[in-house]
């Protein structure tokens, strides 16, 4: 008697898991920039704004403003935004983990952009590496960092 029971909760505790269904929505997020990835945001908005000078205070001010946020469809696609930056693209769920493959960065697809403009497409294949977060327990956080292991992490809680 003892063992069926065993094995009737090993077999509810098993069965019971998130489905893509249950994370469909917005979630609201934070993000912290590493160094690295707020050089490079001065170094980008230098260059888009011809030239202007910007500091990081102002690149971090910019998106705590604007805000951050990840929106799961349930076509398997997703848009999710930092300040001004946006990517979009397909989301899956593995267990506890959600992968969203990069597809668009600000509407475009970066390696199309670099070929286009005839220069190396390293950088653009490094913009379009899956982000990996990771699902709370209770299903209401997700948490994870900038696929490029530059140190910027992300943090996302259900709206």
């Amino acid at each position: 008697m003892r063992r069926a029971l065993l094995l009737v909760l090993v077999a509810a505790v098993g069965c019971g898991g998130v489905n893509k269904a249950d994370l469909v929505g917005k979630w609201e997020g934070k993000i912290s920039l590493s160094d690295l990835a707020l050089d490079q945001a001065v170094a980008t908005a230098k260059v888009s704004s011809g030239g202007m000078d910007i500091s990081k205070e102002q690149i971090i001010q910019i998106i705590e403003t604007s805000g951050s946020s990840l929106t799961l469809n349930e076509d398997d696609t997703y848009t999710m935004a930092f300040g001004p930056s946006s990517y979009s693209g397909k989301w899956d769920l593995r267990g506890s983990t959600i992968s969203l493959t990069v597809e668009k960065v600000n509407g475009v697809d970066p390696i199309e952009i670099a070929k286009t403009m005839k220069v190396d497409t390293t950088i653009a294949q490094k913009t379009k590496a899956p982000w990996i977060l990771t699902l709370a327990n209770d299903a209401k956080k997700l948490t994870g960092s900038e696929p490029n292991d530059d140190g910027t992490t992300v943090e996302f809680t259900r709206k």
